[in-house]
């Protein structure tokens, strides 16, 4: 297993994953530490990304895993921001999905919009509302996009904030997982001498049959989200996993099922 691979930048997430996979698939135990790369335009939606996503949820369908758009929606609800916009994203989250998902697996969008006690209730800030990360977020870009645009050394100086941070690993949740806990560990917003916003994904363990392609759609889609809410232009996606796993089977799978598919898709 090597120490670290950094792979090409990817147009694409069909192409990212599709490189990633091949790459595992080469590698002793088909793992690596340290799996780093970049999508360029995660915004995009090529044919290949559509031809993808339509064999992986017909052998998810199959095999009883989730499909894209279920593990996408643990990052990103898309369809609940199209229907009611951010103004009612958080709140119909909460009353309508959440308690359909309560699972360490089934929370990254919870974890990136609340902040809660060791008893489970929302934390407040002084204005009575519940501490929203990832609103904060939004805020804070927007308000620098605002303040930036027409300053003539806007292309020159890098705009940076460690503000635009959001850990997924909650203490009162995690801290007696050994294992189990979000794989999904942080998530980290920079908007860049362009005006572009770039989303790096931290993963301490990824795993590339059962999640990936959802992981890498859910996150671009919450990347749009924040940019197009900040008022900003969607920039490269990247995604590290400190260690990262081409499953050769399923639980409860004899491993010909994910053969065949990952075959069917030139990895």
């Amino acid at each position: 297993m090597s120490n670290a691979a950094t792979l090409p930048d990817a147009p694409d997430v069909s192409t990212a994953w599709l490189q990633a996979s091949r790459y595992l698939k080469g590698q002793p135990g088909r793992a690596c530490w340290n799996l780093v790369y970049s999508v360029s335009n995660p915004a995009a939606k090529t044919a290949g990304d559509e031809a993808l996503y339509a064999a992986f949820d017909a052998f998810a369908a199959n095999t009883g895993i989730g499909t894209t758009t279920t593990v996408a929606n643990t990052i990103f609800p898309l369809e609940v921001y199209r229907k009611f916009g951010r103004g009612g994203l958080y709140e119909r989250y909460d009353a309508e999905i959440l308690p359909m998902v309560r699972t360490q697996w089934g929370t990254y969008f919870d974890r990136m919009i609340r902040r809660r006690d060791f008893k489970g209730k929302p934390l407040l800030m002084k204005t009575g509302e519940p501490v929203n990360p990832l609103d904060i977020v939004v805020e804070k870009l927007a308000r620098r996009a605002a303040t930036a645009r027409g300053a003539k050394n806007h292309y020159e100086i890098p705009i940076t904030d460690e503000a635009f941070e959001i850990s997924t690993y909650l203490p009162e949740r995690d801290c007696k997982l050994s294992r189990g806990g979000p794989c999904l560990s942080h998530l980290s917003f920079k908007v860049d001498h362009a005006g572009a916003l770039r989303l790096t994904a931290i993963y301490r363990s990824h795993y590339y049959v059962e999640r990936a392609l959802g992981n890498l759609l859910g996150l671009a889609r919450l990347q749009a989200f924040v940019a197009v809410e900040a008022g900003l232009d969607i920039g490269p996606l990247t995604c590290i996993a400190l260690r990262a796993h081409l499953e050769p089977n399923l639980q409860g799978e004899d491993g010909g099922a994910v053969s065949a598919f990952l075959k069917a898709q030139g990895v």
